[in-house]
């Protein structure tokens, strides 16, 4: 993963060029997170154009592949959850999504046969389901609708198993005790840049520090917008229009 340390350092190095002090730690971590989310976002934006470069035969193939190193970079975010019923919702039952939830891939139950799901976003499609003689939902051919919540039908299933790319976190920049290992991801926060509070000047505080959630080739990139976003805020044309 991309270390929150050197990415501080460079950008301070790269926005500090008149010593003007642009860049603090709150600076930093206000941008952190946002920028992280957009690479993220276009890993996926870019996906339809690798797939079809790799149908024309265009794409560089095998390690060099860029549909592969993005299938790659994706597959680190897959998860796979148990989730339970949170109660009755209509005809069905309701599930919860987990809170890091960004995509999902599939949802099948949690029997021997991992019977799959047929998932649905539109309601008025599931209400003509639901409604037919033909196609009523069983145990052996489930329907979930995917709204706010998860609702299952028919309302015998009790357990689900979810498959979804979760959202961008932070990792750890150091080894915490023998709770928790240098790379280990923490759900519950977003990169951020932290300083020792006993000292006047600025060194960074590993412990506190949580680096990005991304695959270490993507530095470079992140760089570049987090560096854009801060000149966008101070109306640095330097900052906004940094080389590749």
């Amino acid at each position: 993963m991309i270390s929150v340390i050197e990415v501080y350092r460079n950008l301070r190095d790269l926005c500090n060029k008149d010593q003007k002090g642009f860049v603090t730690p709150n600076v930093f971590n206000s941008f952190a997170g946002l920028a992280q989310q957009g690479i993220y976002n276009a890993m996926f934006a870019s996906l339809p154009q690798a797939l079809g470069n790799r149908r024309k035969n265009v794409d560089a193939g095998r390690d060099k592949s860029t549909y592969k190193q993005l299938v790659e970079d994706m597959s680190y975010y897959l998860e796979r959850s148990e989730i339970r019923s949170s109660g009755s919702a209509g005809l069905g039952l309701s599930f919860k999504k987990p809170n890091d939830l960004s995509k999902i891939v599939s949802i099948s139950l949690d029997d021997d046969a991992r019977t799959s799901v047929e998932v649905l976003y539109d309601a008025e499609k599931a209400d003509r389901i639901l409604n037919s003689n033909l196609s009523t939902p069983t145990n052996e051919f489930p329907v979930a609708l995917v709204s706010d919540d998860i609702e299952v039908f028919p309302d015998t299933v009790g357990t689900l198993l979810l498959s979804y790319y979760r959202q961008p976190r932070s990792t750890y920049a150091t080894s915490v005790g023998s709770e928790y290992s240098q790379g280990d991801l923490d759900k519950n926060s977003t990169p951020e840049y932290n300083v020792l509070a006993s000292l006047n000047i600025d060194v960074a505080d590993p412990i506190n520090c949580k680096d990005f959630d991304l695959p270490e080739h993507y530095k470079n990139q992140l760089i570049q917008s987090m560096s854009s976003l801060i000149g966008v805020s101070l109306r640095d044309e330097f900052l906004i229009k940094t080389p590749q």
